[in-house]
């Protein structure tokens, strides 16, 4: 099979695929992404004060540079290496909720390179970071080192999970929140969230 066949069989990144600002690291590339943490609860501590040219002093929304390591193309086997928007969604939504997962104990399912466990350890009380792929773990954990300031590397945990051989038993009671990014659609994703709900 030539290589112009080959590359159908691709997936490229809908993420960082538009990105001029890359590093290439041997297969990997290096990228720089923000959320952004805005205040959306209402606060009756809060007394607005004026600045000195009159204008109100209001509370900025804190901004988060994470810097991650993936891949910009994969075929569908090695997909946990590319970031995906669902990603993105999930972690918009922890920290626009940030109170739902404040001191909780979090498991992620399929943590692909790991970023919605790290947006998710700077509030949860233990973060379990999974994944079946050793090989994606040491991704992981390199983004964990790279973003070392921004997230709270000392309540995450990093397992190898394989879903295939899913046992009841590996997630405990303690769990109270239970993260699945981009697994909707898998099945074995659903058999374990079903049995999780229903216990």
């Amino acid at each position: 099979m030539s290589e112009e066949q080959n590359d159908q069989y691709l997936i490229y990144s809908d993420v960082f695929s538009s990105i001029q600002d890359k590093t290439k690291c041997g297969e990997f590339f290096k990228n720089s992404i923000q959320f952004f943490i805005l205040l959306n609860e209402k606060r009756a501590d809060i007394n607005l004060v004026d600045d000195d040219d009159g204008d109100p002093d209001l509370c900025r929304p804190e901004r988060i540079d994470l810097t991650l390591v993936h891949r910009n193309e994969t075929n569908v086997s090695e997909c946990g290496y590319q970031l995906w928007n669902g990603a993105l969604l999930l972690c918009d939504y922890i920290l626009t909720n940030k109170w739902r997962f404040s001191n909780k104990t979090i498991f992620e399912l399929g943590a692909g390179i790991g970023l919605c466990s790290l947006i998710a350890s700077r509030l949860a009380s233990k973060m379990i970071c999974t994944d079946h792929d050793t090989d994606l773990l040491d991704v992981v954990r390199q983004n964990i080192e790279l973003n070392d300031a921004v997230c709270r590397k000392e309540c995450i945990e990093i397992q190898n999970f394989d879903w295939k051989q899913f046992n009841s038993n590996e997630i405990n009671d303690r769990i109270e929140i239970i993260l699945a990014a981009d697994g909707r659609e898998n099945e074995i994703v659903s058999r374990i969230l079903l049995f999780y709900f229903t216990r």
